[in-house]
């Protein structure tokens, strides 16, 4: 869950928030949908720790992960594809799969006195694992592009084919 609690925030004289009480709920999807300059990227960079309100304050839950795919994307001028870009999404996700399946190994070797710590951190990964199947993250990738607009062969042209405002 992440909460707004009576956000302000001005840029130069601009007020973006004036007392933004707000939350969203776990498992809730939303979009952010407005004029340019109206704080939609702001609130965005709040919630993963890039700003600080002016007053107020950003709540998230503890074992919240979030997922931001910046709009400057700093590697447009290499190889990388715009599926490879979206993908970047996912990395989280695999690093947990990948810590859970190392955890599921050393059962064995580890110490009866820490199994209870080692069990309760492969309880937690299961969570987040299921519920967020890096295994379909290729698909679900496509998928977003795809509704997005770009075609199958945009989606696997590099970055750098495309204009500073499509990057």
């Amino acid at each position: 869950m992440i909460r707004f609690i009576g956000i302000n925030h001005f840029v130069g004289d601009k007020d973006l928030y004036s007392d933004l009480n707000w939350h969203i709920k776990p498992g809730e999807r939303i979009g952010f949908v407005g004029d340019n300059g109206t704080g939609k990227t702001t609130l965005l960079r709040m919630i993963v720790g890039e700003v600080e309100p002016v007053s107020g304050e950003v709540s998230i839950r503890k074992q919240a992960r979030i997922g931001f795919l910046r709009q400057e994307i700093h590697s447009a001028t290499g190889d990388d594809t715009v599926f490879q870009e979206v993908l970047k999404a996912y990395e989280a996700e695999q690093q947990d799969a990948d810590e859970l399946h190392r955890l599921y190994e050393s059962i064995g070797d580890t110490p009866e006195d820490k199994l209870d710590d080692l069990y309760e951190r492969i309880h937690e990964l299961e969570k987040h694992v299921r519920h967020h199947n890096a295994g379909e993250a290729e698909a679900d990738a496509r998928k977003i592009l795809t509704g997005l607009g770009f075609t199958q062969e945009e989606q696997d042209s590099p970055l750098s084919k495309f204009s500073g405002g499509w990057q």
